[in-house]
């Protein structure tokens, strides 16, 4: 009898760190999505927000490697070049401001960090083509992408502190993704071996 009653709380506790893993990937999304929104609408006014040049793009890049699973990569792409070229026009328009040269900085710092989230993701991608053998090898270079991500996102904690939580949020969903396609090649290789 007891062993049915600890298994039951057990399973109470699990749906419960479920469902609050589930609520808070949800009001992520929904958070990405309004601040992808704010910058639409930014770069739509006349005299628009400039930064929108960038985080406008860089939010939608996160929003794609986080959530996206199909095309992701056409997206992510598009997305990166947007914000390379928002970076060139900003650098043109602030080439006299010390205080926009710092944040400018702390752009490219974020730009290297979804792209190397990107391609982390990539190749976990590129595993899931080529089989088991190959994701031993694809997984030492993801794992090589995400912790070149993480050295980055230490580097901007200090310069661009709320873009840097955006990215802390979506890690751990960015993680579980590539998780989820290297199970789902191990699961494969078992099955045909």
């Amino acid at each position: 009898m007891k062993l049915g009653y600890w298994q039951n709380i057990l399973w109470v506790e699990f749906l419960y760190s479920w469902q609050q893993k589930q609520k808070m990937k949800f009001e992520y999304q929904e958070e990405l999505k309004k601040a992808i929104q704010f910058f639409e609408k930014s770069l739509n006014e006349p005299t628009f927000f400039k930064p929108a040049l960038f985080h406008n793009p860089f939010s939608r890049s996160i929003y794609s490697i986080t959530f996206d699973d199909q095309e992701f990569e056409i997206e992510i792409n598009k997305q990166i070049e947007k914000a390379k070229k928002a970076i060139e026009i900003i650098r043109v328009e602030v080439q006299d401001s010390k205080e926009y040269a710092e944040e400018l900085e702390s752009d490219i710092l974020l730009l290297d960090i979804v792209e190397n989230l990107e391609k982390a993701l990539r190749e976990a991608h590129k595993s899931k083509e080529l089989g088991f053998k190959a994701m031993i090898s694809d997984y030492k270079t993801y794992e090589q992408y995400f912790n070149q991500a993480a050295k980055l996102l230490y580097q901007t904690q200090k310069t661009a502190p709320v873009a840097s939580r955006v990215i802390k949020r979506g890690l751990p969903i960015i993680d579980q993704r590539i998780k989820k396609i290297i199970k789902h090649i191990q699961e494969k290789a078992r099955s045909n071996s």
